[in-house]
């Protein structure tokens, strides 16, 4: 099987890159993290203005309907530069999220705005008592003639503080933990009941958790369960590219210091015991890459059991491995590894807070496991009906 990607495709992720390395240097970096926003509104509009907002979404849409390959090759780029602009809070997890539930009316209303990057908005699924369940949820939503009324907590919210609106995940109807009876809301941010406390997140950019109460809501769409849980599985495999772009950097960054690096009066490249190490790491990136390649092949699966298992697979590799990749180069480096002023402990820390979003490694074996059991009990129903 080939594996190359198309002409169109390299062309793209070399434009990608380009601009990050031109627009969003170490040092920029360093200054964007600090502020209280937590990205560049400057980069923002400029990626609008290339239309990176619209990447993912299709032509019927206002987007430039480019598939799943794309946005991760974006995303992998995004990782090897540092880069903290809120694509994924607001392209990824609530653009498709409109783009998958919201009726056409509230698409035209909503999408252009995130498209061209004049408005934010952030989803908010997560609540303290699910853990990493994606369907868990204890947020109400009720029912009051033609409105809707919101009442609960969401934790996690990312780029809370930027948005402009929320998409509020939030039951109807049945027990915290069922799959079914879930519906998503549009709220506005300065609306009466709510209210915010903002953190950064570690590795860049900020969140929020967010209390509702009785705040008045537009619902998106109807039952909701399996949209959401397509949307943050597409979220997990992006962020897993974003983190192969990372390692990948940090690969590079270590070789390259283990050439100039002298102890002894030899380059530290020069230790059988330290080649060791970066052969290793080296393994644990090119098998990163495959489970990369492997995700973006499957997200278009009609299976939807297939494409569950390839992002539960690949987020359970890639956390391991990640982490792997990102102490030895803190290791290989020495006590300048940590440092503010050396990029390794930002992309050190950025690999750390990827390890828990959207459920860590072995979350996901159960969840392959639990996918796994149920694909094999359907099949021997069929044998059986046979």
């Amino acid at each position: 099987m080939d594996f190359s990607f198309t002409e169109e495709q390299t062309l793209l992720k070399d434009s990608f890159q380009r601009f990050l390395q031109d627009a969003y240097g170490f040092e920029d970096y360093r200054k964007i993290i600090e502020t209280e926003q937590g990205y560049s509104a400057d980069t923002w509009a400029q990626m609008g203005d290339l239309q990176w907002q619209g990447l993912p979404f299709s032509d019927a849409d206002g987007g430039l309907g480019y598939g799943h390959i794309e946005l991760l090759l974006l995303a992998e780029e995004m990782g090897r530069g540092l880069c903290v602009e809120p694509y994924m809070a607001n392209v990824v997890l609530a653009g498709q999220t409109i783009a998958k539930l919201a009726s056409a009316e509230q698409k035209s209303a909503l999408l252009p705005g995130l498209m061209d990057g004049s408005r934010q908005i952030s989803l908010a699924h997560a609540e303290l008592g699910g853990r990493y369940q994606a369907l868990w949820c204890e947020t109400s939503a009720s029912e009051q003639g033609d409105s809707w009324t919101l009442k609960g907590h969401k934790s996690m919210v990312l780029n809370a503080p930027n948005a402009d609106q929320f998409l509020v995940v939030a039951r109807i109807s049945g027990a915290t933990d069922e799959a079914t009876g879930l519906g998503v809301f549009l709220i506005d941010k300065d609306a009466s009941g709510v209210s915010l406390k903002a953190n950064k997140v570690l590795g860049g950019g900020v969140a929020g958790e967010l209390s509702l109460n009785n705040v008045a809501a537009q619902r998106l769409g109807g039952e909701a369960g399996e949209v959401i849980e397509d949307v943050l599985d597409l979220a997990t495999a992006y962020s897993c590219a974003d983190a192969y772009g990372a390692m990948q950097a940090l690969l590079a960054k270590t070789a390259e210091y283990s050439k100039t690096r002298k102890q002894f009066g030899m380059p530290l490249g020069a230790f059988q015991v330290l080649q060791h190490r970066m052969v290793d790491m080296f393994i644990e990136v090119q098998q990163s890459q495959s489970m990369i390649l492997m995700v973006m092949l499957r997200l278009s699966d009609s299976d939807r059991a297939a494409r569950q298992k390839a992002v539960a697979a690949c987020k359970a590799y890639m956390h391991k491995a990640s982490k792997y990749v990102a102490q030895q180069a803190v290791q290989l480096h020495g006590g300048i590894g940590v440092t503010e002023e050396l990029d390794i402990g930002h992309y050190f820390r950025r690999l750390t807070a990827f390890g828990s979003l959207f459920g860590d490694r072995t979350h996901q074996l159960r969840r392959l496991a639990s996918l796994d059991k149920a694909q094999r009990q359907a099949q021997g129903k069929l044998a059986n009906a046979a």
